[in-house]
C-alpha cells in the first residue's frame, strides 16, 4: 500500500490520495490506494475493501487521483477513471460530494441520499438450529428465541456481526408476522444467508428494496449458500409476489397461532417452504396447526431497529361516530426505517407519518395499510368513536415491533335512544332460506351502537343487518354484519335465515342504542295439521310433581321455549301433557302423526312417528338421539312405561315410578328409558335411583 489518503478536499473537482509517513496504519475509514492491484480501497470491518466495483468512466493517467463529476466519485487506476459503488441508501442528504466513515460505510453524498462506496454485507437471515411449536410467546418471545439461538450456536457471519455487537435484541428481529404487524428488512440494505449451528452453510445475498422487502429473485432458499436446509419456518406473512415478500400479515386473522401465544391443534398458523423458488418460500397457501415444531428465520440488522417508547393519550368525552385523531409521537432510538401497522375490531383506524411535529408535511397520508416511518419521524392515529355513550373503542399501533394502545371513549351525555320503530314479521317462509326485512328509517337520537343477537344457532349471532343512507339501501354505510354504528335519519335493514323445519318461528333481535326490536321469520306449517314429540334435555330427579306437575312442567317449557314447528302447535293443558305413566299413562291419540322436536334448539327434530290404533309408537326402529329426533344431549328419559315390543311402547305402567313422580329419594327407583337404541329400551331400559336427574318427554296432541 504505497499511497493514504489522509484528507478528502470536499466540494472540489479532483480529490488526490496523500502519502503518508506511516503506510500500514490500519483505522477503520482509512482509504488507500493499492499500487499492487491499482485499487482504491477503504479499511473497514478488520479488512481492506475495494471501493472500485463500479463502471470504467472513460482514460486517464493518474493513478490514485480521485474524482467527483456530476455526483457521482471515481478513481484513476493508471489509465481509466473507474467509478465507486453507487448503492443509493435511504438516508437523506443535501451536499453533493460531501463524504463520511458512517460505521462500516464510507459514503458519499449524491446531492439528495449517502451513497456507499464499498458493498459490504449490512445484515445477515439465519435459519435458527432450534425448533418450536406455535407457542413463541407472541411476537417479543419469538425476538427472544432468535437472539438465544444465534448467541448460543456458531453461523457464518456471526464472527462479523459480533465485532459490529449486532447480537442483540436491538437488531435481531424474526422474520414472522402476525395480526399485530410484521418485521421488515431494512431498505437497501444487503443481507448474507446463514444457518445456526453451521458455519459452512449460506453466503448467497440479497438486497431489500425500499419497503423493506426482499429478495428480488426466484433463487431457492434451500441452496448451500442459501439455508442449506428444507426445513419449515414459522412466517405468518401474506402472499406478496413471487419474488417479493410481503410485509403484511396474513389476512385470516385466526391463523397466526392465536398471535404465536398458543400450540394448541384447534389453531392454525402459516409456514415459509425454503424449498421452494415462489412465494411459497415464505407463504403457505393452507394453513398448518399449531402443535406441530418450526424453525423461525431471524433478521440480524446492521442498525438498532427498536424504537424507544412512544405513549398515545387516550381520548375521552368525543362525540359519537367522530373521526377523531391522537396526539403526533415522534419515532426516536431507530437508525433505519422500521413498518407501522395499526388495528382495530371498529372505527376505521387509519394513521399518517410526517416529517415535522405539526404533521404540515405529510410523509405517507392517512391510510389503514402498512408503511415505513422514518428515524425521529411523527405518528398520528385516528380512530372513529363508538356511537353510544360512555363507549371505549381500543386500537393497537405497531412500530418496528413496539406496541401502544389508543382508546377514545364517548361523551356520556350521548343521546342513543331512538323512537320506536317496527321490524315487519315474516310467515309462510320457505325453510333454511334468508329473508331480508323492511327497511326502515330511525329517528330521534344523536348516533347509537347497534347489534344483533338471537334465541338460536343460527348462522350470523342470530341474523345480521346493515346501515345504510337512503330508504331503498342503495347507499350501503355498514354492509351485512352484527354490529356497527349509526346516526339520526339513517335507515337499517335486518336479514335471517329461516328455521330448517316446517312451522317453526325463528327471531333475530336488533337492538340500536337502548331500544331492541325484533325480526321474526316463521316457516310454514306442515300440512295435516300433526301432533309434536318433544324432548326437555333437564326434566328433573323422580319427584315431577306426579303426572300432573309433569304435564305442568311440559307445559311451561313449550310455551317459553322456542323449538321446530312450535308455531304449528296449540299449546294448552288439554293439548301437552308429559310422556309418561304413574298408576295410569299419558298416551298419544290413536292413528295420529307426530313430529319430533327438541326444546330450545330449532336445528333438532323434523322426523315423524304415527301411532297404532291403541296409540302406541313409534312403528320403527329408529334411534331418538339423531338430529332429526331429539339430537345430541338427550340420553336418559323418565317414562314409567312397561315394555312393548321393539317398535311399538307399552300403554300400561310398570309398578316402580318413583312412587308416582313424587319423590327424589335415592332409595326409591323410577324406570328410565335411553334415546341412543333402536329397541324398547328407549322407552323401558332400567331401574335407576330417583334422586338422580333426567329428561323428560313431553307430546302435544293435534
Amino acid at each position: 500500500m504505497g499511497y493514504r489518503l489522509c484528507k478528502l478536499f470536499l466540494f472540489s473537482i479532483a480529490i488526490y490520495v496523500l502519502h503518508l509517513s506511516s503506510p500500514w496504519a490500519q483505522t477503520d475509514g482509512t482509504v488507500s490506494y493499492n499500487t499492487s492491484s491499482n485499487k482504491l480501497q477503504v479499511y473497514s470491518v478488520s479488512a481492506w475493501q475495494d471501493i472500485g466495483k463500479g463502471s470504467t468512466l472513460g482514460t486517464c493517467s493518474s493513478a490514485g487521483k480521485i474524482d467527483y463529476n456530476t455526483n457521482v466519485y471515481r478513481y484513476c487506476n493508471g489509465t481509466n477513471w473507474i467509478s465507486f459503488s453507487a448503492k443509493v441508501t435511504s438516508d437523506s442528504c443535501a451536499t453533493g460530494g460531501q463524504m463520511r466513515y458512517a460505521t462500516p460505510r464510507l459514503q458519499f453524498c449524491n446531492g439528495s441520499f449517502w451513497v456507499n462506496t464499498v458493498d459490504l454485507i449490512d445484515g445477515y437471515f439465519v435459519l435458527t438450529n432450534g425448533t418450536w411449536n406455535g407457542n413463541l410467546g407472541d411476537l417479543s418471545g419469538a425476538i427472544t428465541k432468535c437472539v438465544s439461538d444465534l448467541t448460543t450456536y456458531n453461523w457464518m457471519g456471526k464472527t462479523d456481526a459480533t465485532t459490529r455487537s449486532l447480537i442483540s435484541s436491538e437488531n435481531i428481529k424474526p422474520f414472522l408476522c402476525s395480526q399485530a404487524g410484521c418485521f421488515a428488512a431494512i431498505p437497501s440494505e444487503t443481507y448474507a444467508f446463514a444457518r445456526a449451528n453451521s458455519v459452512s452453510s449460506g453466503g448467497a445475498t440479497f438486497i431489500a428494496d425500499s419497503t423493506g422487502s426482499g429478495p428480488g429473485d426466484a433463487l431457492s432458499w434451500s441452496s448451500s449458500t442459501g439455508f442449506d436446509s428444507t426445513n419449515k419456518y414459522w412466517s405468518g406473512r401474506a402472499q406478496g409476489s413471487a419474488t417479493a415478500w410481503s410485509n403484511s400479515p396474513n389476512t385470516n386473522t385466526a391463523d397466526d397461532c392465536n398471535a404465536y401465544a398458543s400450540g394448541s391443534g384447534t389453531f392454525s398458523g402459516y409456514e415459509g417452504s425454503p424449498a421452494n423458488t415462489t412465494a411459497a418460500r415464505w407463504y403457505s397457501a393452507g394453513t398448518v396447526v399449531c402443535s406441530g415444531s418450526k424453525r423461525l428465520v431471524c433478521f440480524v440488522h446492521s442498525k438498532d431497529v427498536t424504537p424507544a417508547a412512544y405513549n398515545f393519550a387516550d381520548v375521552t368525552n368525543a362525540p359519537g361516530l367522530t373521526a377523531t385523531a391522537s396526539s403526533i409521537q415522534q419515532i426516536t432510538g431507530i437508525a433505519a426505517p422500521v413498518l407501522v401497522t395499526y388495528t382495530a375490531p371498529a372505527g376505521s383506524p387509519e394513521f399518517r407519518t410526517c416529517s415535522n411535529a405539526t404533521c404540515t408535511t405529510v410523509v405517507n397520508d392517512w391510510g389503514s395499510t402498512p408503511a415505513m416511518i422514518s428515524p425521529n419521524h411523527y405518528l398520528q392515529l385516528r380512530l372513529t368513536s363508538a356511537g353510544g355513550p360512555s363507549t371505549a373503542r381500543a386500537s393497537t399501533v405497531n412500530v418496528g415491533g413496539v406496541t401502544d394502545s389508543f382508546t377514545v371513549t364517548t361523551d356520556a351525555s350521548i343521546d342513543n335512544t331512538p323512537a320506536a320503530f317496527t321490524f315487519t314479521a315474516v310467515t309462510g317462509a320457505t325453510v333454511a332460506t334468508w329473508y331480508q326485512s323492511n327497511i326502515i328509517q330511525v329517528t330521534g337520537f344523536a348516533t347509537a351502537d347497534v347489534t344483533i343477537s338471537g334465541a338460536d344457532s343460527q348462522q350470523g349471532a342470530g341474523g345480521v343487518f346493515r346501515v345504510c343512507a337512503d330508504a331503498t339501501c342503495t347507499t350501503v354505510l355498514s354492509d351485512w354484519g352484527t354490529s356497527a354504528s349509526m346516526a339520526n335519519n339513517q335507515y337499517i335493514q335486518a336479514r335471517k335465515l329461516s328455521a330448517p323445519g316446517l312451522g317453526t318461528e325463528v327471531i333475530a333481535t336488533v337492538t340500536v342504542g337502548t331500544v331492541a326490536r325484533p325480526f321474526s321469520v316463521t316457516t310454514t306449517l306442515p300440512s295435516g295439521s300433526p301432533g309434536y314429540f318433544v324432548a326437555i334435555a333437564s326434566g328433573g330427579n323422580g319427584n315431577l310433581g306426579g303426572l300432573a306437575g309433569a304435564n305442568t312442567t311440559c307445559l311451561t317449557e313449550l310455551t317459553n321455549n322456542n323449538w321446530m314447528g312450535k308455531a304449528g302447535a296449540t299449546l294448552n293443558s288439554t293439548k301437552v301433557k308429559a310422556f309418561l305413566c304413574a298408576a295410569t299413562c299419558n298416551n298419544l291419540v290413536a292413528s295420529t302423526t307426530y313430529r319430533f322436536a327438541r326444546v330450545g334448539n330449532i336445528d333438532y327434530g323434523g322426523n315423524t312417528l304415527t301411532t297404532n290404533a291403541s296409540g302406541a309408537g313409534p312403528g320403527n326402529a329408529n334411534r331418538w338421539s339423531t338430529s332429526d329426533h331429539f339430537g345430541t344431549g338427550v340420553s336418559i328419559i323418565w317414562t314409567g312405561r312397561d315394555d312393548g315390543s321393539d317398535t311399538a311402547w307399552a300403554t300400561t305402567p310398570v309398578t316402580d315410578t318413583c312412587t308416582n313422580w313424587t319423590t327424589n329419594s335415592s332409595g326409591v327407583v323410577g324406570l328410565r328409558g335411553t334415546a341412543n337404541t333402536t329397541t324398547a329400551e328407549r322407552w323401558s331400559d332400567n331401574m335407576v335411583s330417583c334422586s338422580g336427574t333426567n329428561s323428560l318427554i313431553c307430546f302435544v296432541n293435534p
